[in-house]
């Protein structure tokens, strides 16, 4: 089993670099400046460890979209990694697909090829106990997570329907393989923060040894697969996956109670919540910060009702799945990745039945064709919240 980072110190490390564009040189540049401001790669990685880098390889995407990690993050931490001495591969579990033919479609493979790395399919999962976990105490993760003696965690910095952004903590929601994800959806139901302490627990338990986060062009709106670019040009580096997306999330404008896992972080005592107990390198937050980040619209404000009022008020408060009939095309595919199997089509229009919808919002992630939004429920669209 891998060497796991310390727990319970009171600073966090954040380093934040600048970078321009996706230019071979100045992407391993930055990353090495983040990893440097981090005591340097040596301090990650010895020679002979097995080193799994985890980038976001959510669905068969080309480059320019920004659905995934960009190849030349991938191919700067690679090269990093090489230099210390660490045998590295690539791995993770898509949405839809394989692993091998994403980062086919998204030049991962080819920065792979070039580099003589594995891309490895997480399709071989093993029971974990989690004793230490605050709520979540089995897991189900890959093989090849468990066997690596170092996990570098590369996300990318995106919106996403049910958790508002993906980022460092959600990145390690791909260390389940395949369909087993659809089961902690289940289990969450529609409580999104149920669903975020799960994501708490499940990378406290991977423990990504660092996290460098691709926010060089991250994506707004309609993430995580049908958003718009957004330049943000920083190459972001820590070891605590949690203080990264807190400061992650200031720079882009979003509150902390209004960031889940964080929220969620900081109720079960995982990682480094407190901008005051932090440490910025490099860029500080403050230049940082970039104006007109669009979220999605998530609302869920059942929590201001008495017990008794909110599964009567439920479709009229939260936030639903919404339809664009012209982009709509009937492929299904949000019908097959729906884990609670609501969507049908009838008369070539797409049903949904809200009454059982968990709000997952899996459908609006894996539309091929981004005819699925998020949108307020009645009562909130009128109140305007």
């Amino acid at each position: 089993m891998r060497k796991t980072r310390k727990r319970g110190e009171k600073t966090a490390r954040i380093s934040l670099q600048r970078c321009g564009g996706y230019d071979s040189e100045k992407v391993f540049k930055a990353v090495k400046k983040a990893i440097d401001d981090l005591g340097g790669i040596d301090r990650f990685v010895k020679k002979g460890d097995r080193v799994l880098l985890k980038p976001n390889l959510l669905v068969s995407s080309r480059v320019d979209k920004h659905v995934t990690t960009h190849p030349e993050v991938v191919r700067a931490t690679l090269k990093l990694v090489k230099k210390a001495g660490g045998k590295p591969s690539i791995g993770d579990s898509p949405a839809l697909g394989s692993a091998v033919k994403v980062a086919a479609k998204c030049g991962i493979a080819d920065v792979a090829r070039e580099e003589g790395v594995e891309v490895i399919n997480f399709n071989r999962p093993i029971d974990i106990d989690n004793p230490a976990g605050a709520q979540f105490k089995k897991f189900k993760i890959d093989e090849a997570i468990r066997d690596a003696d170092v996990v570098i965690n590369l996300p990318k910095l995106k919106t996403h329907g049910q958790m508002t952004l993906t980022m460092s903590v959600k990145n390690m929601f791909g260390s389940i393989p395949g369909t087993r994800k659809t089961q902690w959806h289940l289990s969450a139901g529609t409580d999104r923060m149920h669903f975020a302490r799960m994501l708490v627990d499940l990378c406290h338990k991977v423990s990504p040894q660092v996290t460098i986060m691709d926010a060089i062009v991250g994506m707004q709106g309609n993430g995580p697969q049908n958003g718009d670019a957004k330049k943000i040009g920083l190459v972001m580096a820590a070891e605590d996956p949690v203080a990264l997306d807190v400061v992650a999330s200031e720079i882009v404008g979003l509150r902390r109670d209004k960031m889940l896992t964080t929220v969620a972080a900081e109720e079960m005592g995982i990682g480094c919540t407190d901008p005051e107990d932090m440490s910025i390198g490099g860029e500080s937050v403050e230049d940082c910060k970039i104006g007109g980040f669009v979220f999605p619209m998530v609302v869920d404000i059942m929590s201001l009702f008495p017990w008794f009022l909110r599964n009567p008020l439920r479709d009229w408060l939260t936030s639903r799945p919404v339809v664009d009939r012209q982009k709509c095309e009937l492929c299904m595919v949000c019908a097959n990745s729906c884990p609670a199997r609501v969507i049908t089509a009838k008369n070539d229009k797409l049903q949904f039945d809200l009454k059982q919808c968990i709000r997952c919002f899996c459908c609006q992630e894996m539309c091929p064709q981004g005819a699925i939004t998020v949108g307020a429920g009645p009562l909130a669209k009128a109140l305007r919240l």
